[in-house]
């Protein structure tokens, strides 16, 4: 990863649009973004949602691979779907980096 300088921009829309602007920037990848809540300027997410919550969902976005939304509520566990989706990206960018040494591997032994 490369280090550059940092460059602020600020964006101004309606809050209807906010959400889909947001994910849409994330996922393009060009900007890394900080929740400031307007009122506390401190950064911390809004909606009461914690810090892993938001990066779960994040992550469950920008998967390829999409299931159904649950319908019924009952024996849904929010803490249990955060948790999972949280590890499966750990172990996925854990996959990603061991492919990524093995190709680097497999051609340096290469004639």
């Amino acid at each position: 990863m490369a280090i550059v300088p940092i460059n602020n921009i600020t964006l101004y829309g309606s809050i209807d649009q906010k959400q889909a602007v947001l994910e849409g920037l994330q996922r393009l990848g060009c900007a890394h973004l900080i929740n400031l809540t307007p009122a506390t300027g401190d950064g911390k997410p809004g909606r009461g949602y914690s810090t892993e919550a938001q990066e779960a969902l994040q992550y469950l976005s920008t998967c390829p691979d999409r299931h159904q939304q649950a319908e019924n509520p009952l024996g849904f566990d929010f803490a249990t779907v955060e948790h999972e989706a949280l590890t499966i990206r750990q172990r996925h960018d854990e996959l990603l980096g061991e492919r990524d040494s093995l190709a680097k591997a497999i051609d340096a032994v290469k004639p």
